[in-house]
């Protein structure tokens, strides 16, 4: 059963890996030295192309589904 522990925290890497790299992105799109995912991408200086080609870049390159709606609103935490 150790094997599953294994497996959740390698999903959590790749989560986190994947999460970071969309951060990083987001402040290489606005030119900035760091984002955090409270901010808001559109109050930081974003438009509406460089998010659509951002939430692109991040669907192939990664395979997660990115929408324009989630870089509109900042990360919450899951309750």
């Amino acid at each position: 059963m150790g094997h599953v522990g294994e497996v959740v925290r390698t999903d959590s890497r790749v989560r986190r890996g994947r999460l970071r790299c969309g951060i990083g992105w987001l402040a290489e799109t606005l030119s900035l030295p760091e984002f955090h995912p409270a901010d808001s991408f559109f109050d930081l200086g974003g438009e509406s192309m460089e998010a659509a080609k951002l939430a692109r870049r991040i669907r192939t390159v990664l395979g997660v589904e990115m929408t324009m709606r989630m870089l509109l609103e900042p990360l919450r935490p899951r309750n």
